[in-house]
């Protein structure tokens, strides 16, 4: 079974323990500081969160590494699919576009001078998470700020 590594999880995602601690707070009142050192250290106190208060986490800040029911999905989705030694990226997307999208694609990817597909997807999926990780910043200060 995989153990939960949160602190894994908040670096993945960009996030702070305070950050953490007031959005399980939204939903979980009696969650805690005390309660955020526990699950910070199972080995110790044999604490965890529950799936939907991860799932929660997921929804608020993002999939990021760390968390027990990603992993679990991550296990599965692998388990099905053949091994290929020759990719180093173990997650795959497909998408299939109208042709005046896929053209209009093409010439982005040429003006911008990417020498693949691969590399323009990551750097136009790249660019979106960041945007979503500062609008959700944007959203947790004015949280804390109407709160003070």
């Amino acid at each position: 079974m995989f153990e939960p590594n949160y602190e894994l999880y908040r670096e993945s995602v960009g996030i702070t323990n305070s950050e953490m601690t007031t959005a399980l707070r939204r939903v979980y009142p009696h969650y805690s500081k005390v309660v955020g050192t526990m699950i910070n250290a199972p080995e110790k106190y044999g604490v965890c969160l529950l799936p939907k208060a991860e799932e929660y986490l997921t929804h608020t800040f993002g999939i990021g590494n760390g968390l027990a029911w990603v992993q679990m999905v991550k296990d599965t989705i692998r388990s099905k699919l053949k091994p290929d030694e020759h990719r180093k990226k173990g997650n795959r997307i497909t998408v299939w576009l109208a042709d005046d999208t896929y053209f209009r694609l093409l010439s982005l990817k040429t003006k911008d001078e990417y020498p693949t597909f691969q590399a323009f997807a990551e750097a136009a999926i790249v660019e979106k998470i960041e945007r979503e990780k500062m609008k959700r910043q944007e959203i947790i200060e004015a949280d804390e700020a109407r709160l003070s």
